[in-house]
């Protein structure tokens, strides 16, 4: 079957696509043998579509970034007691990764050039195949548009050919796009017709993005599950590149249940394996989530000198995407420690290297950290209006989860502005998008923002609500860290309304997790927090020890401000 397109740079694009061909079969180079168009393609596209699938996951998130990482930083309260006490501000940071770095290498012109000529107004089926067009109404290969194509360009294509099918938009697919939710339907599907044609290589490939599609809803037990399936797999196919995703992907995943340990364990595992392949980008790459996990630990001397490691290493391969990444999370971990002045030039120099190379993702991220660093400095003018330039490009870009981080660092400024109504008005709104999108962990901590500005407006009643509301959530989604977080918050609030037994069970258990899975910052924060309940009980002895503990661990830490979770490349 003959499709013509028109092309993004001028000209029609006539494909050939092999007919009764199943989506595996065709990028197994099993369709088509006759037709050497097609072959050609064959052979090329497996990288471009992995490549482009896994590009365009980084953008969006997942934080995670280490997508999504959200990052508790302690309240350390004075041991006097204070009859206006201050609840900590909430912020929305954006942390920078580069986890798939290694599989994206195809020029972006060609990669473009290929994908348009696919788009051939595909629409899905029961069985994973798609109905080309009204005209022939042959069954094909699932294809899909790059995510540098909207669907209305795409639409607009269709319309050119004659045909009235919907379209399946890229982003669909996207295991962390913006329906994470239809991503992970779409590779169940996928990895059904795998298994069912005994094609190991589809099989692993669509178990990877089903970790990436549950592990952007935020069900880390199931995409942790799946991830350990797709290393497993790699490693009796001897497929190096896949096992050292598998591994960060797994270290990304518990980095987000807060079980840090184990997550170093992951990214040393995959810096070995990257070492030993001599996959010097992969091995950057892993530097990265290093200092990423050791910066969520509050170990931000640790943090820096990965991040310093990942940034040689980037720049002696001329890698300015890892450069820009490197750059961006050095800038974080000086912003936690309260080297504003120096924080923005990282970010600075973050937002030049993403101009540069028309990394759009990359410059909204660092336009949203340099609007974190000016309202951490006290400009918040001039915070507010690098932030209202993140939220224009992120819904440009229809980053949903980018949107609602952006709102949330909005909400952010006008609170500490004073005026609670916007701030409000835009949590609100965060909360909203974070729901739509399915986006639990950004949830949770919204509820948990929520709670703190209604505590500071005396809405103690209203505060413990929101606060219960984050805790059920951190617990649905064994988000160990901010049930932490959200424990201390409780435990704090009790003790201002002068429930010290209430304050002593909420702060207790708190502390636990925060031991159990070495979380610094808050530790420090609900050591404090039980320096002042021992006090008010008159337990001086009791009240001086937690308070030298806690003093012992926040030497050297700077900040009374918890980021939502900076931005990541």
């Amino acid at each position: 079957m003959e499709v013509k397109t028109r092309s993004r740079y001028g000209g029609t694009v006539t494909t050939r696509i092999a007919r009764r061909c199943s989506v595996w079969s065709f990028l197994k180079l099993e369709c088509g043998k006759s037709d050497r168009w097609t072959n050609s393609l064959a052979r090329v596209l497996p990288p471009i579509f992995l490549g482009i699938a896994l590009l365009y996951s980084v953008g969006r998130v997942r934080s995670q970034t280490i997508p999504g990482n959200i990052q508790p930083s302690p309240l350390t309260p004075s041991p006097q007691v204070s009859s206006t006490p201050s609840f900590p501000t909430l912020d929305f940071p954006f942390f920078s990764t580069d986890i798939y770095s290694v599989l994206v290498g195809q020029d972006r012109l060609e990669r473009e050039t290929i994908q348009a000529s696919l788009s051939s107004c595909p629409r899905i089926t029961k069985d994973g195949r798609v109905s080309s067009d009204r005209f022939s109404h042959t069954s094909e290969p699932l294809r899909a548009l790059p995510p540098i194509i909207t669907s209305q360009v795409a639409a607009d294509e269709c319309k050119g050919i004659g045909s009235s099918q919907p379209v399946l938009a890229y982003d669909i697919l996207a295991p962390d796009g913006t329906r994470p939710d239809i991503a992970a339907d779409y590779w169940q599907q996928f990895l059904a017709l795998a298994q069912r044609n005994g094609d190991r290589l589809g099989e692993m490939q669509s178990l990877e993005y089903l970790g990436l599609s549950y592990h952007s809803l935020g069900k880390l037990t199931p995409a942790i599950a799946y991830y350990q399936k797709a290393l497993n797999l790699a490693r009796e196919l001897g497929d190096v590149r896949h096992e050292i995703a598998a591994l960060g992907s797994l270290g990304r995943a518990y980095s987000d249940l807060g079980n840090y340990s184990q997550a170093i364990a992951y990214h040393q595992q995959s810096w070995q394996r990257a070492r030993s392949s001599n996959n010097r980008r992969e091995e950057g790459t892993a530097l990265g989530n290093l200092g990423i996990t050791y910066h969520a630990m509050g170990d931000y001397a640790k943090a820096i000198e990965y991040h310093q490691q990942h940034l040689t290493l980037a720049r002696s391969l001329g890698n300015r995407r890892g450069e820009e990444v490197a750059l961006g999370n050095l800038g974080l971990t000086e912003h936690a420690l309260g080297n504003y002045p120096k924080a923005i030039d990282y970010y600075q120099q973050q937002l030049t290297i993403a101009r540069a190379i028309r990394d759009r993702v990359g410059e909204s991220n660092a336009l949203g950290n340099l609007g974190s660093a000016y309202k951490a400095l006290g400009n918040y003018v001039k915070a507010i209006d690098y932030h209202q330039q993140t939220l224009a490009m992120k819904r440009t870009l229809d980053d949903r989860k980018g949107e609602a981080l952006a709102l949330g660092n909005l909400g952010n400024a006008y609170e500490a502005l004073g005026d609670y109504t916007k701030a409000l008005e835009y949590y609100n709104q965060t909360l909203t998008t974070a729901r739509d999108i399915s986006d639990r962990k950004t949830e949770g901590m919204t509820l948990e923002t929520l709670g703190v500005i209604h505590a500071n407006l005396g809405k103690n009643t209203e505060a413990i609500d929101y606060y219960q509301q984050s805790l059920a959530t951190a617990k649905a989604i064994s988000d160990r860290q901010s049930e932490a977080s959200t424990l201390r918050q409780l435990g704090f609030i009790s003790y201002v309304k002068g429930d010290y037994e209430q304050s002593l069970a909420y702060s207790q258990q708190s502390l636990a997790i925060a031991r159990s899975i070495g979380d610094r910052r808050t530790e420090a924060s609900v050591l404090g927090t039980l320096a002042l309940v021992y006090e008010q009980l008159n337990d001086l002895p009791q009240a001086i020890a937690y308070q030298q503990q806690n003093a012992a661990i926040a030497k050297g830490r700077v900040g009374s401000t918890r980021l939502f979770g900076q931005y990541s490349l």
